[in-house]
This record gives structure tokens, C-alpha cells and sequence, in this order.
């Protein structure tokens, strides 16, 4: 639990860096930021340094496997709050997708539904170590969603040059891609915890830097940035969802079946 707490210190503290970032570093007449500019370095030194502190954990960490223990109720707080987030981002979806004719959108917010009511069936059942294989296809629900966010996003800010502004906020939506199907993986068998760890807190921490950073910004008078309300929703739901994720694993769950367990055979 230690290092998940250390992942939200550092995403709040990038996230004042980031909001002092976008409502000072910008030239508003080039939309550049000058090389060297302070909150940008330390920015990047912050995200290194906290890349280097996950990746240290991990590996004092390889080859353990945590022993189960009852997830308790905070946990099914922050995930039914990462639930309710999708939901109301998908509702935005579709009223946005319907009310601008953006066909892209409107799948984004009926597939975000049906990734949630899949998400909804797995957290109930969460405290379960052995996971059925209809589990496990709904388990790969939420991947797909989160394929058609990140293509979506991407082609949002193809066009964009100045990387800069929204380069963190792609980090995370890519890490909670990651994040979605090495759980996944985990119904199928193929369990991947140290992988999982990796994903979940550093989307953790580049969805609370890019959430918190564009709250603290807006408040300054960022000139730069601003999100929508749905890509708020979706961040707070990576932030939640993704932190209740780490908790599941250090919690043992998404381990490796015992070795002295036969595998199941694949069925078609």
C-alpha cells in the first residue's frame, strides 16, 4: 500500500507542476515553451524519478506473491466510484456523439456502458481467486473500449504539434490500455501481477498529473488547456479504477495459479 500512496504524492505534485506549467510556460502567441523552462524540467525530472522509484519496487518485489486478504470496503468505494465516472462519461459520449453526428464517439460511450457493466461484474466477484472463463471474456469488454479511446484520442490530437499539451494526458489513457488487458489476462490464466503493478501506477500517476494538472491550471488562467468534461470523467475513472487495480494485486489477487495446479485446457 505504501507505493501506492507514493504514486498519488507524486501525480499531486506533478499535478501542481503541470497546472503551473500550463497556465505560465506557454508562449501564447507560438503556443511553445521555451527550452529550459523550469516547470517543465522538473516536471520531467518528477516523472523520471518516479519511473525509476516503480520500477526499483518492482523488482524488490520479483517473484513474491502476496498472500490473499478481504479487499475491504473502501475498495469497493473507490471502484464503484471509478464505475459511476464511466458511466457518466459514457452518458456524455452519447449525448455529445448524437448531438454533433460523430458516429466514433457514439460507439465510445455505448461500448464505455457495456465496459462498465462488465467492470460491475467483475468487482463483485473480485474476491473470488478462482476466475471462470466467462469471467474472463467479460474481462476483455473493458480492453476494447479503451483500444477505441486511445484511437479516438489520437486522432484528436494527430494534428497537434505541440505535444507538450496533451502528451501526458496519451501516457495515461495508453497505461490504462495496458493496464485493462494484462488484467485481463489474469481470467485467462495467464497472470501477469508484476505487469499489472506497472501499468496501474503509472497510469495512476499521469491521470492525476493530467486531471489535477488541468483542474490547478484552469484555476490560474490556463490560456492552453482545457478538458472535456467526459475526458475528466475518464481520468478520474484511470485514477480510481487503476489504483483499485494495484490494491487487488497486493491484495492477491491476478496471481499466478499455484504450480501444482493443472492448467485448464482451452476450449473454442
Amino acid at each position: 500500500m505504501l507505493m501506492l500512496f507514493l504514486t498519488l504524492l507524486c501525480g499531486l505534485a506533478a499535478a501542481v507542476l503541470r497546472g503551473f506549467q500550463l497556465a505560465n510556460s506557454f508562449d501564447p502567441r507560438t503556443a511553445l515553451i521555451e527550452p529550459g523552462d523550469p516547470m517543465t524540467v522538473s516536471l520531467m525530472a518528477l516523472s523520471a524519478l518516479f519511473a525509476v522509484l516503480v520500477v526499483a519496487y518492482l523488482f524488490a518485489r520479483r517473484g513474491k506473491q502476496a498472500p490473499a486478504k478481504p479487499l475491504g470496503g473502501f475498495w469497493f468505494i473507490a471502484e464503484f466510484a471509478a464505475l459511476f465516472s464511466l458511466f457518466a462519461a459514457s452518458a456524455l459520449d452519447l449525448y455529445t456523439g448524437f448531438a454533433n453526428g460523430r458516429v466514433s464517439v457514439i460507439c465510445l460511450g455505448f461500448l464505455g456502458l457495456f465496459a462498465g457493466g462488465a467492470l460491475l461484474m467483475i468487482a463483485l466477484s473480485v474476491n473470488k481467486l478462482s476466475f471462470t472463463s466467462v469471467t474472463g471474456f467479460w474481462a476483455t469488454v473493458p480492453v476494447f473500449w479503451a483500444c477505441l479511446m486511445l484511437i479516438i484520442e489520437f486522432w484528436g490530437h494527430a494534428g497537434n504539434p505541440v505535444r507538450n499539451s496533451y502528451v501526458y494526458g496519451m501516457l495515461a489513457t495508453v497505461l490504462c490500455t495496458l493496464a485493462l488487458y494484462a488484467i485481463a489476462g489474469s481470467f485467462f490464466r495467464k497472470a501477469k501481477p508484476g505487469r499489472v503493478l506497472l501499468y496501474a501506477l503509472s497510469g495512476v500517476y499521469f491521470a492525476v498529473l493530467t486531471l489535477g494538472g488541468a483542474l490547478l491550471g484552469q484555476w490560474l488562467g490556463d490560456p492552453m488547456v482545457t478538458l472535456a468534461p467526459a475526458s475528466m470523467l475518464r481520468l478520474a475513472f484511470i485514477a480510481l479504477h487503476l489504483s483499485a487495480a494495484a490494491v487487488a494485486v497486493l491484495y492477491g489477487r491476478f496471481t499466478p495459479p499455484p504450480k501444482d495446479e493443472p492448467e485448464e485446457e482451452e476450449t473454442a
